[in-house]
């Protein structure tokens, strides 16, 4: 065989291997997505399980219902705050001067092992 034959070879072998790696990828998440609940579920159990324990250690339900109420609102400030940590992290980020610096630090380590130390010796 010449080379060229070889290399076209190896390549059909490689796209068979991907394809198949792919199908076992898309059957596996149509898998899960079957038998895995959405995560509602498990913050609803979640919900019936701390209510359950509230009324074990002997609180009356008018009051786990009215603590659970005023707890809930006051995760809101908590919540905003963090959106605007986020929002401002991107506007920040992609801001065209700060997004030339990020390209230029993440293109300095040449191997993993130098893009470990960066980010671990950069503080």
């Amino acid at each position: 065989m010449t080379p060229k034959l070889d290399r076209n070879k190896t390549a059909a072998t490689q796209r068979r291997f991907a394809e198949r790696f792919a199908r076992l990828g898309m059957a596996l998440a149509d898998w899960s997505e079957r038998w895995f609940p959405d995560s509602f579920v498990f913050a609803l159990a979640a919900l019936v399980i701390v209510f359950a324990g509230g009324m074990f250690l002997g609180s009356a339900i008018r009051d786990l219902i009215k603590d659970f109420g005023e707890g809930f609102w006051s995760l809101i400030p908590f919540t905003m705050q963090m959106a605007i940590v986020i929002i401002g992290g991107y506007v920040v980020a992609s801001s065209p001067p700060i997004y030339r610096l990020i390209r230029w630090l993440a293109g300095m380590p040449r191997t993993p092992r130098g893009a470990v130390a960066l980010s671990r010796f950069s503080r």
